[in-house]
């Protein structure tokens, strides 16, 4: 079975692992760049007012960096937006000095940032978006897209007709209102067409939970948000709702605050089953996908990927379940108590380093049953965590009962302790990791051997509630979560006695079960009362939804024809 590259576009060039590539080069179909097709299509009425201007093409494009794309008011006759094409910048990924002479900046959230005005994709198709600035059509008023020929270009050098002044025509509908359950969908089903669009519609400081449901889609885009107290910021599954565009401190250098895909911030947020995917380069220096401020916040069954510092957290505690997180140097990082559980941590270079604590509170990172891996093979020198100077001395990382799959990535001495820190107040350890195969490793190097957990330590530390300073995160239920989108969700419940009879297994696509009678299953949640929630990998006929990066898998997850589970011998549940 063919497994799509979610992360990167076939053949780039300057800009490597960037989807968003300005720059790509490589071969493509021969003949003129044609378009397929428009989003919205010509004459489409009820837009968003945030809607996607999509070009659907017949091969890969680059930008030509020769034209302008006008969005003109046709009850005015005004252009009411250009973005003039007209000059290559030069790449963010590999010149730090692009970001403080960009030419394209627009709102995210309440702050400006820089953009990409135009991007191109190859993911689920050939295609190149339009961005709209934020808040710039009005309701129920036609506009008329322009988009000149040498903006863009087949990626073998052939030419595109652009598209001419009356064929790209579509009418706005109503300005959405807020309400406490918020639909996104990028194919203008919902309230609103994009994740930003929905995140505004959240009153700030809310004393209630507001939900926003963001439906099966790929929203290139970086979204901002502050003070979402109570958002419930829900994606239909990892391989199925996409957030991904490319931001970097070279093409915003204003720092953290600016630099990453994805701000949340507010206290007792969900954020669950969605990927968010920082599409910026190995090169592309401090880049990340998430950053939370606030407290008691819950994330789970996300996917994360950046390469230098893919998490970033201030404000207050969070709990993390089931979640898959990738990238290089610090790619968890932050200033306050995280507990994480059952979550992948997967190196994506040679030499990576998953945490650095900057938390002056009592605890820090807390990792219990969680999964190390690499993405490739020959990934050596990798480390657990490396403090973050003499500032920030009683930095706090465990990891307890991790999963090292293939350990050959990690350094013989995994902790990496500056020499102007005092070690003593470190609490740096590990407590009984274990091989691909459920095996104690064997723990010789002096280092690592000085750096072990003690029982009783490890025990306190397994508890979300002792790490998280007496909170107890309540996560609602996988099926409970995907029901709010309809349909069924192709999870079936385990019940307690068969999970404890199943033989447990851990790989690059999370926990498994081998249940005796009905096959492998990958768990998708553990339930208090022992249950589980499993989604199948078939026995019978299905079709199957593969969420692949690079290299190796994150999630798999089954649809059924008909939503139907067809599956010999299998244990008593209910398909939900």
């Amino acid at each position: 079975m063919s497994r799509p590259n979610l992360i990167t576009s076939p053949s780039s060039s300057l800009c490597k692992g960037a989807v968003l590539a300005l720059f790509l080069s490589g071969a493509g179909s021969a003949g003129a760049l044609e378009l397929k097709s428009l989003v919205p299509a010509k004459g489409a009425k009820g837009q968003c007012l945030d809607t996607p201007l999509r070009m659907v093409l017949s091969g890969k494009p680059v930008l030509n960096w020769n034209g302008s794309v006008r969005i003109r008011n046709l009850g005015t006759n005004a252009v009411v937006h250009t973005w003039a094409v007209t000059s290559n910048p030069g790449d963010p990924q590999t010149n730090t000095a692009v970001g403080g002479s960009w030419p394209w900046k627009d709102s995210v959230g309440t702050t400006k940032r820089n953009v990409w005005p135009v991007v191109v994709d190859s993911l689920p198709e050939y295609l190149a978006e339009v961005r709209v600035p934020q808040h710039l059509l009005l309701p129920n008023t036609q506009y008329q897209v322009e988009v000149d020929g040498g903006v863009l270009k087949g990626a073998d050098g052939s030419a595109f007709a652009g598209v001419a002044a009356g064929a790209w025509t579509f009418t706005t509908g109503t300005k959405p209102a807020s309400k406490s359950q918020v639909v996104v969908a990028e194919d203008n089903s919902g309230d609103v067409c994009s994740v930003q669009g929905g995140l505004d519609l959240v009153p700030s400081n809310s004393k209630t939970p507001v939900q926003v449901l963001v439906k099966p889609g790929y929203y290139r885009e970086m979204v901002a948000a502050k003070g979402k107290n109570n958002l419930r910021l829900y994606g239909a599954g990892v391989s199925k709702t996409f957030l991904r565009y490319m931001n970097c401190n070279n093409l915003n250098t204003t720092g953290s605050s600016d630099r990453n895909l994805a701000l949340l911030g507010g206290s007792g947020m969900h954020l669950r089953g969605m990927s968010i995917v920082n599409t910026v380069s190995v090169t592309g220096g401090q880049a990340e996908a998430l950053y939370l401020q606030g407290d008691s916040i819950v994330v789970a069954d996300v996917f994360l990927h950046s390469f230098q510092d893919t998490w970033l957290n201030t404000g207050g505690r969070v709990y993390v379940q089931d979640a898959t997180i990738e990238g290089s140097v610090d790619f968890i990082w932050g200033y306050s108590p995280v507990f994480f559980k059952r979550t992948s941590l997967v190196m994506n270079r040679t030499g990576a380093v998953v945490v650095q604590p900057r938390n002056t509170t009592t605890h820090g990172y807390v990792f219990d049953s969680c999964i190390l891996s690499a993405n490739a093979t020959g990934y050596s020198g990798s480390h657990f965590a490396r403090d973050a100077g003499a500032s920030y001395a009683q930095g706090e990382v465990m990891f307890l009962h991790t999963t090292i799959r293939n350990g050959s990535f990690l350094a013989a001495a995994p902790w990496t302790i500056n020499s102007t820190t005092d070690s003593s107040k470190l609490r740096f350890c590990e407590y009984q990791s274990r091989d691909q195969n459920g095996n104690l490793i064997a723990i010789t190097n002096a280092q690592r051997k000085r750096l072990q957990c003690s029982a009783d330590s490890a025990s306190k530390h397994a508890s979300p509630v002792f790490v998280l300073d007496g909170w107890t995160p309540s996560v609602p239920s996988l099926a409970s979560v995907l029901a709010l989108f309809g349909g069924t969700t192709g999870l079936r419940e385990v019940p307690s006695a068969k999970v404890a009879a199943a033989r447990m297994v851990r790989t690059s696509v999370g926990m498994e079960l081998d249940i005796p009678g009905a096959g492998l299953a990958t768990v998708r949640e553990i339930l208090p009362n022992g249950s589980a929630h499993v989604l199948f990998q078939c026995m019978a006929p299905c079709r199957e939804r593969v969420e692949s990066r690079s290299h190796t898998p994150a999630w798999l997850e089954i649809v059924q024809p008909a939503g139907r589970q067809v599956i010999p011998n299998l244990p008593q549940g209910t398909v939900r």
